[in-house]
């Protein structure tokens, strides 16, 4: 039926970073998402023109009537005072259980009130997505020093470190994606090659990717194995094809052969993927 592959809302966008939203929403598409709520502030027309498979609103009250069943907090939101605001909102409201991606701006929101919602972290399949500088502010604030050095195996174990603090899973997106788990105090490597030319959105579209596979999926560390193996194996793709032209744009269209072409290792368990020790 209609919404069995998901349903996600993506709480992201504002009048300055709307293609954050549209990266991200189009990435859910293609992960299998049969259609995604969008909400944004500001610019959702723009948003809403990109695709015919976006619900937008820049209402408040208007995202309580979509019948979402996972959630994407961040990117492109911006931190206003407005942007808080709808971020307070949404937390306040979410649900147990359900599948709950925070990434870019919504990791800065999360960190002024983390005390207010650490228990929000814990009662839902909670996955944050920080880079190594983003991972870095996280880790500051909640042990107070500076993170190892990042080829360390202390770094590793800082990563798990956080993840266990937080009650939730991490990707830390860097060189090689690294995936905590609290749950079962695991980690994992994604080292699949990436390619050299690092565009704008590309965490945008790990993001997309993520939520839409989180929907159909109980194994939140096999989720965010199989979107760090596609979105790499879609960059790579995309700049074979482009070269140093390449667009975050042109990722998208390859994310399904990464995911649902038969006997492709994004299906499955993807290689170049190691469990750390």
């Amino acid at each position: 039926m209609k919404g069995d592959n998901g349903r996600p809302l993506l709480v992201c966008g504002s009048d300055k970073y709307h293609g954050a939203a549209i990266y991200a929403g189009r990435a859910c598409i293609r992960a299998g998402a049969d259609y995604c709520f969008i909400l944004a502030h500001g610019n959702t027309q723009v948003i809403a023109m990109n695709s015919p498979e976006f619900i937008v609103s820049d209402f408040m009250g208007a995202w309580r009537q979509f019948h979402f069943n996972a959630m994407l907090v961040g990117p492109g939101l911006d931190v206003t005072s407005k942007a808080e605001e709808i971020f307070i909102t949404v937390m306040n409201s979410i649900q147990p259980r359900m599948p709950l991606v925070i990434d870019a701006d919504g990791l800065t929101l999360l960190l002024r009130n983390l005390d207010r919602y650490i228990q929000v972290l814990e009662t839902c399949r909670v996955v944050l997505t920080p880079n190594m500088r983003e991972f870095s502010r996280i880790y500051r604030q909640i042990f107070g020093q500076e993170t190892p050095p990042c080829n360390s195996d202390t770094y590793l174990t800082a990563v798990l470190d956080v993840a266990k603090k937080l009650r939730c899973t991490l990707i830390v997106k860097g060189p090689q994606d690294v995936i905590a788990s609290n749950t079962e105090s695991r980690m994992v490597l994604v080292r699949e090659p990436s390619q050299p030319k690092r565009a704008s959105g590309q965490g945008d579209v790990l993001a997309g990717c993520l939520l839409s596979l989180l929907c159909t999926s109980e194994d939140v560390v096999l989720a965010c194995q199989r979107a760090c193996y596609a979105v790499r194996s879609a960059a790579c793709m995309a700049f074979d094809r482009f070269s140093m032209g390449m667009a975050t744009s042109d990722m998208l269209d390859f994310l399904p052969t990464f995911l649902f072409t038969p006997n492709s290792p994004g299906g499955d368990a993807p290689p170049m993927i190691a469990e750390a020790n």
